[in-house]
């Protein structure tokens, strides 16, 4: 690659600007949907039709922020309405505010596992949501504008997510759902825990590897955690408005960083308060860290990654089964010895960890996993499936299904599950184990029921959500009746257990996560276990307690006999501790709701309007094509308009574009046009690379098609399949040789496949992936040009777990009968310039793997989290009518994962080629820098 090249490639990148992932797709929801709006004076609120009362609960929650001086972080003047679109397709618990459309989406589907503490989700969520979009109006002044006026809307956050870090941004999103809910993560005790256990083992992390979005040699906590404490210490120290003071300066003043605004604000930069929120912090905890230790065996063996072993239950031989992940490893089921051996039994299937758990009665083994429509993005499901721990077979349950939480009966003829449909109704089913249908189906008002628990053949025990908090409860089926074991606290409460005839669970009553004994009859509330820093998972076999213990390696498998807990009396609620920084919490906003607000309704299918919503500027890099584009997309996300610009490493040309995309139906339906000045290469005798022949002329194509992507995910692989198919005619003006215009009309298919299995956090690449590109393009007149191109990758594991063998064929034809050629999207050998060969193939080999991790930093500017070596040997051969040339390399990359500037993540390779073919105009050796990914933090 030539200075200039590096330069193109280097400038695009730096230029980036990156949208959310999964935000920008269209086509994210059926045809068949029915939608409402609501209209109120925060915004519009677009729902599915019938699910009126959730818009209006949620409308009072935005309003009373929007209406009342409860965000402490907005300057004058920058509040501003927003479209709230409230999804209820997807099984997934996710939420997102952004800017290209100005907009923010809230999934409704709660997490099993309840990480928002007591509050419902649909509650904390839109709190922590909205203060995002808080954000980005509070940034929404200043040199923003200039961002806005250059790139659209994705200017502004590209602008907000460069300035403004991504700890603050959920620190302060965090902070807001603790404080403005029942619940909220700063609540719970396993959210302190990680930095709590890390900071009384002595393990102080500098501030450049704290904020680390992630790290592979050592387990760090994510940034909700440091930017709560440091967004919390802030207002308890400076006041409530000191962060909209901080956002005012930063915007005002062009290129100014925010921690040197910071630094006016406090007196310290962002590292130097780091360091105070964490003295303070050390101070808290010192005082509360006792001689609290966990009386027992530990059975899982340590290892020198981080590492969570989850969930232990016994099976009916009496084998220790339970769930494993670690740095090298994903998560899967594994039978435990007693002398921490290990053997795997499965390989979990995808799965968010918002919901997931397994439950073991005798030998029959539930979980559930994630499944997806073909098609549409927002259409995912939770499906149940179980294993026979004794013949080691696999079936699935259940299909296109919310259901979550599985527990099998007793006897194994039944397995309970929660059902969350798309109008919020929540049940506890009973579905057949043999024919797989629901026989039975209980609600408990409106309830939220989450993790069911048989404790005897005509018993369930679970957790309910209220408003008023969260409730031990007690399900008998022989009469459908519901009893109140433990009534409704903002303590979190999870795992119930039965075993004889008391009740176990865990919660954080005492300010560090325990094991409690409910005893049904008396009332009475025992604590079991007196962790240091926190326990889970009960589970009783013959008078033996299993849980998972917390320490500074990750969660691990401890034992001990019920004779030797604790059994301390405790009376439900106690006060818990807080670990906060400031006792501030506004509980009392909560029933400040502004339920006066005026609203106004469509009933009828609403009509996405503003079909052409400037979204911003976006690049594209997909080698050796470069280009950015202009892109619109209306709220609906089912019409997508791009007007861009490509430039050809090959040809080195630049060319313009427009494309306009429907995506409402199953197929999505594409028209294009694009104008290009175009260097057709042509083949010379002699095979000169630095002097190829070429004709200069202009082009242009206009064209249409249809396409159809699948999404195939099904178990442990992510599976994707897209099929396409365009009609285009092209018009081609003064090219050397022929009449001064020549027109043709051309059909192209192309496939695209690939399957692969997410990768482990120091997993250089999937274990196991393949991936095929293939695009023919056939020219319909006769002597009309075709080119035929496909591309294949095999991912294979290496000699270790982290290591990885890769391979990739490709081939292109070319059939030529004038001197016209499509653009070539070839890739020969490394260390080769491009040849316009007529037809050429590729076959590659790679073996990567990592060396170290350094976890080196130089404040504020870079660190070198991971340094890794690829070692490679292509061989390729190109061929045109006069002459055969083989391309034969191969070489090393040298790998370092990089992050720069706090703001992006990115990989710089040294590669070092041996090439075998040379001509005289080649070097034997060659050296290139190249990045293979470059990403903005958001």
């Amino acid at each position: 690659m030539e200075p200039r090249q590096y330069f193109i490639t280097l400038l695009i990148s730096l230029a980036s600007i990156v949208t959310l992932q999964g935000q920008d797709q269209i086509g994210v929801n059926p045809p068949g949907l029915q939608w409402s709006r609501m209209i109120t004076p925060a915004g519009s609120f677009i729902y599915p039709r019938g699910m009126d009362s959730t818009a209006l609960r949620l409308a009072y929650r935005v309003n009373s922020a929007f209406l009342n001086d409860y965000s402490e972080v907005l300057p004058s003047g920058t509040n501003r309405t927003i479209t709230s679109i409230l999804q209820n397709q997807s099984a997934i618990p996710e939420g997102y505010a952004t800017v290209g459309p100005w907009r923010q989406e809230l999934y409704l589907t709660p997490p099993q596992n309840m990480f928002m503490g007591a509050a419902l989700w649909k509650d904390a969520l839109t709190t922590h949501e909205y203060r995002h979009a808080q954000q980005f109006m509070a940034y929404d002044q200043g040199w923003t504008r200039l961002y806005k006026v250059l790139f659209g809307n994705t200017g502004w956050l590209l602008s907000t997510v460069l300035n403004v870090p991504l700890w603050y941004r959920e620190g302060d999103a965090v902070d807001s759902e603790t404080r403005f809910t029942q619940g909220g993560r700063g609540t719970l005790p396993a959210f302190n825990m990680e930095y709590r256990t890390l900071r009384l083992n002595g393990i102080d992390y500098e501030y450049d590897k704290a904020i680390s979005a992630s790290n592979f040699k050592d387990f760090v906590p994510n940034m909700y955690r440091s930017g709560y404490y440091m967004t919390r210490k802030l207002r308890a120290q400076y006041g409530q408005e000191a962060w909209a003071n901080v956002l005012d300066k930063t915007s005002q003043k062009f290129m100014q960083p925010f921690s040197r605004t910071l630094k006016e604000v406090t007196g310290e930069d962002v590292m130097g308060f780091y360091l105070d929120t964490f003295s303070e912090l050390d101070s808290v905890w010192a005082l509360t860290d006792t001689v609290a230790q966990v009386v027992g065996t530990r059975i899982s063996a340590r290892s020198d990654v981080f590492e969570k072993y989850r969930f232990p239950q016994i099976d009916g031989q009496g084998n220790l089964i339970v769930s494993h992940e670690s740095f090298n490893d994903i998560r899967a089921f594994y039978q435990l010895k007693t002398d921490g051996c290990t053997r795997k039994l499965k390989t979990a299937g995808i799965y968010t960890s918002d919901h997931y758990n397994f439950t073991v009665e005798n030998n029959l083994m539930t979980w559930a996993e994630s499944a997806f429509h073909p098609r549409y993005i927002n259409k995912t499901y939770s499906v149940i499936k179980y294993r026979d721990l004794e013949s080691g077979t696999t079936k699935q349950i259940s299909h296109r299904s919310k259901y979550f939480s599985p527990a099998p009966s007793k006897d194994g003829k039944l397995i309970a599950v929660v059902e969350y449909d798309e109008q919020e109704r929540c049940a506890v089913k009973l579905v057949d184990v043999i024919t797989k249908q629901v026989v039975r189906s209980i609600s408990y008002y409106n309830h939220f029921l989450t993790q069911p628990r048989w404790i005897s053949e005509n018993e369930l025990v679970m957790v309910s959500i209220t408003d008023e908090g969260n409730q031990l409860v007690k399900l008998n089926l022989s009469s459908d009746i519901w009893t109140v074991l433990l009534k409704a606290y903002d303590i979190n409460i999870s795992k119930p257990f039965g075993y004889k005839n008391d009740i176990f669970f865990s919660s954080g009553l005492s300010g560090i996560e325990n094991i409690y004994k409910l005893n049904p009859e008396s009332g009475s509330i025992t604590q079991l276990t007196n962790a240091r820093f926190g326990a889970f998972d009960p589970f009783v076999y013959q008078d033996t307690l299993y849980f998972s213990n917390y320490d500074k390696n990750g969660y691990e498998i401890w034992q001990t006999s019920l004779q030797a807990t604790l059994n301390k009396t405790v009376v439900f609620p106690e006060a818990p501790f807080e670990n906060s920084l400031a006792d501030y919490h506004n509980h009392e906003i909560i029933a400040q709701v502004d339920r006066s607000i005026t609203v106004d309704t469509v009933y009828n299918k609403y009509f996405w309007n503003k079909l052409f919503s400037v979204a911003g500027w976006t690049p594209l890099v997909f080698p050796p094509e470069l280009g950015i584009e202009l892109y619109t997309l209306n709220m609906e996300r089912s019409l997508k308009s791009t007007i861009g610009m490509n430039y050809n490493l090959n040809e080195e040309i630049l060319q313009s574009n427009i494309s306009l995309s429907y995506a409402k139906f199953f197929p999505i339906f594409h028209g294009t046009f694009s104008r290009r000045g175009r260097k057709i290469l042509q083949p010379d005798p002699v095979y000169e690379v630095d002097d190829i022949p070429e004709y200069q002329t202009n082009e242009t194509i206009v064209g249409g098609g249809v396409e159809v992507p699948l999404r195939l995910t099904q178990g442990v692989y992510r599976t994707n399949v897209g099929l396409r198919g365009d009609f285009n005619h092209h018009r081609v003006d003064e090219l050397e040789g022929q009449p001064n215009t020549i027109e043709f009309n051309s059909t192209v298919a192309s496939l695209t496949f690939e399957r692969f299995r997410p990768a482990a956090r120091r997993q250089v690449k999937s274990p196991f992936a393949q991936i095929i590109q293939a695009k023919y393009k056939y020219g319909i007149e006769e002597a009309a040009p075709s080119q035929l191109f496909v591309n294949g990758q095999l991912y294979f594991p290496g000699l270790f777990k982290t290591h990885s063998l890769n391979f990739r064929g490709a081939y292109e034809d070319n059939e030529n009968t004038q001197p016209y050629r499509y653009l070539s999207t070839f890739k020969g050998s490394r260390g080769y310039e491009y040849y316009p060969f007529t037809s050429a193939y590729l076959i590659s080999a790679n073996y990567e793997l990592p060396l170290f991790y350094p976890d080196y930093y130089i404040p504020n500017f870079l660190g070198v989290t991971r340094v890794r070596l690829n070692a490679f040997y292509d061989y390729s051969e190109g061929k045109t009518p006069d002459f055969t040339q083989l391309q034969r390399s191969a070489g090393i990359e040298l790998l370092f994962d990089l992050r720069v500037f706090r703001a992006f993540n990115m990989d710089l390779g040294l590669q070092f080629t041996q090439v075998e073919d040379h001509v005289d105009t080649q070097r034997p050796f060659v050296f290139n820098i190249v990045v293979n990914y470059f990403e903005l933090l958001n």
